[in-house]
């Protein structure tokens, strides 16, 4: 009796915290969320405008943006979970980055207006995705790859995959200890009727990598040590998202390159937009420029 009595209390519980994160979560993506009308206003009084270009691959609709220099290196933006191309305007607005780069920040399958609401949970299946992007850079122009949170280890693949053409991977508030994943339960119970209807997509979008995004880490164990690219990791010293302890993990996997990993002071999770400084000085160091 007293145990059905706990695990009834513990359902209580996590109804009541999912309600709380929906709260929070809502308030935090009116912030990140932007409607084409909100990037209207915002792009009018710049003085540029960013290209937007989709491509088809297996029955999906990849969307990303384009900003820079055509002929100038690489950098893949790969946004965390939920998230969209524009988490990366601290940097995409960089009149330095521009003139020197070439940036594309895509949305991830599910998100944006990448078959917005149809997610793709499985890391190496995104990272398939995302390949093409790769494909289409002339072997001539260098390519960084840039990974947040949940596109931290998609970030990784592509680097493992691309040894011979990327220069060099940041990954910014990762996400990639299998042990060290939180609240995977509640993101099951995020999926149940009574509570989808309360939920934005894209918060149920990330609810469904979530539920699997232990069991995908751990697949991707092997995958580690085939990335040999220079590596940088940054992760925020006050991050309630993701775990520092994800930094341990960094030090532990990325044993064939030289790597280095940073504890950021006074920072959140969102090191890009809270310090777009230490990732800004970390592309033009990769990239050959001072």
């Amino acid at each position: 009796m007293k145990l059905k009595k706990n695990r009834f209390a513990i359902r209580i519980f996590s109804v009541i915290f999912i309600l709380l994160l929906i709260v929070i979560g809502t308030s935090c993506l009116r912030r990140y969320n932007l409607t084409d009308e909100d990037l209207e206003v915002f792009y009018k009084v710049k003085n540029y405008k960013p290209r937007f270009s989709s491509y088809k691959i297996s029955g999906r609709t990849i969307h990303y943006a384009t900003v820079g220099n055509d002929s100038m290196p690489l950098i893949l933006f790969i946004h965390g979970a939920p998230g969209a191309w524009f988490g990366y305007m601290p940097l995409l607005d960089d009149s330095l980055l521009q003139q020197n780069f070439k940036m594309i920040s895509v949305d991830r399958p599910g998100y944006g207006k990448s078959d917005f609401g149809n997610s793709e949970p499985h890391i190496d299946i995104q990272a398939s995705l995302l390949q093409p992007i790769i494909d289409s850079v002339p072997e001539n122009i260098p390519i960084l790859i840039v990974g947040r949170s949940f596109g931290a280890p998609i970030a990784a693949q592509l680097a493992a995959r691309n040894a011979c053409r990327i220069y060099g991977l940041i990954l910014l508030g990762p996400a990639i200890d299998p042990d060290k994943e939180k609240f995977t339960g509640l993101a099951s119970l995020a999926r149940a009727p009574v509570i989808r209807w309360i939920i934005p997509t894209t918060v149920l979008v990330a609810a469904e990598e979530k539920k699997i995004h232990a069991a995908e880490l751990k697949k991707m164990l092997p995958v580690w040590q085939k990335i040999i690219v220079p590596t940088t990791v940054f992760h925020g010293e006050n991050d309630i998202i993701v775990d520092t302890a994800n930094l341990s993990f960094a030090r532990k996997m990325l044993k064939n390159t030289r790597s280095k990993i940073y504890l950021v002071p006074e920072t959140g999770h969102l090191v890009s937009n809270e310090r777009p400084d230490l990732v800004k000085r970390e592309i033009f160091s990769y990239l050959g420029k001072n």
